[in-house]
C-alpha cells in the first residue's frame, strides 16, 4: 500500500505542478533528509529511546507535524517524537513518507496560505489542506479521496 501512496504523492506533488512557493520540490527533498525528525531518526539509530519520556497524549499526525509548526524545539524533543512514533510501530520509512505528506498538506496550509500556527497541527489541518487543494483544483477528487484514505490510515 505504501508504494501506491508514494507514487500518488510523486504524481500529485511533482515539480511539473509546483508553484514557486516555499514548499518547492527542492525544499521537500531537503526536509525529507535534513528536517528535524529526519535528524532525530538518524540519532536514534545510534542510541535507543531509553530515558526519553513518551508522548502518548498526542495524535500520530500531531507528532508528525511537530516540525511544521512555527516553533523550533530542542533536539531531545524531536527524539521523543520519533521514539513515540516508533512505539506506535512506525518505521523510519513510514515516518519519512508521512512527513512529506504532512509538509505538502499542513505545511502548505501553514506556509503557502499563511495560516500560521505556532501551537500545533494535526489531522484536522491536513484534512482542511486537502479540501482546499481540491477546491482550488490542485488535486482531483479522486486524488483527494486517496489522500484522505492515507490520512485515515494513521488515525
Amino acid at each position: 500500500m505504501a508504494g501506491f501512496f508514494s507514487a500518488l504523492f510523486s504524481r500529485i506533488f511533482s515539480s511539473e505542478k509546483e508553484t514557486e512557493g516555499i514548499l518547492s520540490g527542492r525544499f521537500l527533498r531537503n526536509v525529507a533528509c535534513d528536517g528535524a525528525l529526519a535528524k532525530a531518526c538518524v540519532r536514534l539509530k545510534k542510541h535507543n529511546c531509553k530515558g526519553l519520556e513518551p508522548l502518548p497524549n498526542m495524535s500520530t499526525w500531531s507528532l508528525i507535524c511537530e516540525e511544521i509548526v512555527d516553533t523550533t524545539y530542542e533536539q531531545r524533543y524531536y527524539d521523543r517524537v520519533v521514539c513515540e512514533l516508533h512505539r506506535r510501530n512506525l518505521t523510519d520509512d513510514q515516518i519519512k513518507e508521512m512527513r512529506i505528506f504532512a509538509w505538502r498538506t499542513a505545511g502548505w496550509l501553514n506556509f503557502e496560505k499563511n495560516l500560521l500556527d505556532w501551537n500545533g497541527l494535526g489531522e484536522k489541518d491536513i484534512l482542511m489542506a486537502i479540501d482546499w487543494q481540491a477546491k482550488d483544483g490542485l488535486i482531483s477528487q479522486t486524488e483527494r479521496e486517496s489522500l484522505i484514505n492515507y490520512l485515515n490510515q494513521f488515525n
